[in-house]
């Protein structure tokens, strides 16, 4: 994706999910534009996608409540079925300021036949401390959290000395955030963390139940299933199968 936009004081096109269902290419596109600080007239969903010489229109129609973030979706109906990492190329085009992503490519992907109870995403920087980390990884293995996806927006040094087992078990998937960055006066931790919780829900959409979206000094934690959050999870929705997502309500605590 950081081949796609070289212009920095232009939004970045940071994912492309396209997943190929039941005779379908469900494409998830997030741009994301907080490195320019807040540019409300980027704030529209008036996109469209060329595949195969044909247009589509994004049907995500509602401006994004996350400033500096635009998330699109296109559905597109496809003959030919698609296999997992089967590669294909769009453009994206921004009718509002007359810019187009071109030919971009990337990998298809298929729902997961047996989903992941439960993953958990997190964007972290180097204004995270490794024990800090190890704390919450920890954590999340206590509650039966089944994957860690970080969104890493610099390097941190000895990250991968720690966590090298966890990542090479498939425990701990690293994305690489780190994207160019004006010199805007905002803080590493606030810069594009808009467009990693948009990426971060599309790409386990269809590799987990559900995903909790959190910082890494968040601990989600269930009086009722104090170790085992998809316990959590299965019994809301048996409870209340209304609801497609939950806001935890969070209580700071203070030493006094």
């Amino acid at each position: 994706m950081k081949t796609v936009t070289s212009d920095l004081d232009k939004p970045f096109l940071v994912d492309l999910n396209p997943v190929y269902k039941e005779g379908r290419l469900l494409i998830y596109a997030t741009i994301s534009s907080m490195h320019l600080g807040y540019r409300w007239g980027e704030y529209h969903t008036n996109f469209t996608l060329l595949y195969e010489n044909r247009v589509y229109d994004n049907l995500y129609n509602k401006g994004s409540p996350l400033p500096g973030c635009n998330q699109l979706f296109f559905d597109i109906p496809v003959a030919t079925p698609f296999s997992a990492g089967d590669v294909i190329t769009v453009t994206l085009f921004n009718l509002k300021q007359k810019r187009a992503y071109k030919d971009v490519q990337s990998c298809v992907s298929v729902p997961d036949p047996d989903p992941l109870p439960l993953a958990v995403c997190s964007y972290i920087s180097d204004y995270n401390t490794i024990p800090e980390l190890r704390s919450w990884i920890a954590f999340q293995h206590v509650v039966n959290v089944s994957k860690i996806m970080f969104f890493q927006a610099t390097p941190i040094p000895g990250f991968t000395e720690a966590f090298d087992h966890l990542i090479r078990e498939g425990y701990v998937e690293v994305v690489d955030y780190t994207w160019p960055r004006l010199q805007n006066g905002m803080k590493m931790q606030d810069n594009n963390q808009q467009s990693q919780v948009n990426a971060c829900f599309y790409r386990l959409k269809y590799r987990a139940s559900a995903v909790v979206l959190c910082d890494v000094d968040e601990y989600v934690h269930s009086e009722k299933y104090p170790f085992d959050l998809p316990e959590v999870v299965r019994y809301t929705r048996r409870t209340h199968p209304e609801y497609d997502l939950v806001t935890v309500v969070v209580r700071v605590m203070h030493n006094v």
